[in-house]
């Protein structure tokens, strides 16, 4: 799911050429006729940030520099710079295309899709073609109902290690975890609940509750194979516990 955010980002960034005066038309047109396919991403970096650091250009103009650069930033593995310049981005101009897409990436980067989605929304309301702008707000919507994407396993020895510090994370947020069909069951009152455990042995793991109404929708899992499951985290009690729960078919 990264990579059409990755992709949509390659689709608008820089490669230098002749030199030229780094003004606010030049640096639009150059936006525009250049691809990144002939570039390396040193010169993408170097290009944005001279453009960046131009007195010609108005600070609201900077906007998709700013986010091309987080980019370059992003893919280079410096995180923090890469943040800082989406952040920027945003503040140079909050409708951003590109400033907003770079928000989506860095987020997508820590498996929050719930908050990235909100971005991408944003980025498709100025989106270049209406097919990208349409595609967009349906990864929105996708994006929205996975919440924090995390397996069983890495969402148990986080409130193993710390419950309350897990909590603050988790609790009470849209997650979609995964792993091996452990058990499918009914609770006490006769609602279907999928079961799965980060260590058989001990039983230690999510408890997913569904309603009667999702028979259907529950007909596809299979014990012992992966599935996809978004809900409402309860936190641990003692078994961590998903709410409102419905299956993922990615």
């Amino acid at each position: 799911m990264k990579s059409i955010i990755v992709a949509l980002l390659f689709a608008a960034v820089f490669i230098p050429g002749e030199s030229f005066a780094f003004t606010a038309e030049n640096v639009a047109e150059k936006m525009n006729l250049l691809r990144m396919g002939s570039s390396s991403l040193k010169e993408v970096h170097d290009f944005c940030n001279n453009a960046i650091f131009s007195t010609d250009i108005p600070e609201a103009e900077k906007a998709d520099l700013y986010a091309c650069r987080s980019y370059t930033n992003f893919v280079a593995g410096e995180k923090e710079a890469a943040v800082k310049d989406a952040d920027a981005a945003l503040e140079a101009d909050k409708n951003s295309y590109l400033g907003n897409l770079a928000q989506a990436t860095i987020l997508i980067a820590s498996s929050n899709y719930g908050e990235a989605s909100k971005f991408i929304s944003a980025a498709s309301k100025n989106a270049p073609t209406p097919e990208l702008s349409e595609a967009l707000k349906q990864r929105a919507i996708l994006y929205q109902d996975v919440g924090i994407l995390v397996s069983v396993q890495a969402l148990v020895a986080a409130y193993n290690k710390d419950s309350t510090a897990a909590d603050g994370v988790y609790g009470n947020k849209m997650l979609t975890i995964y792993g091996d069909v452990s058990e499918i069951s009914v609770d006490d009152f006769g609602d279907p609940q999928v079961a799965i455990y980060a260590n058989s042995s001990s039983k230690e793991g999510i408890v997913c509750g569904f309603s009667s109404k999702q028979q259907t929708e529950l007909a596809q899992l299979v014990k012992g194979e992966l599935a996809f499951i978004s809900g409402k985290c309860g936190g641990s009690v003692p078994q961590i516990v998903l709410s409102k729960c419905s299956v993922q078919n990615f």
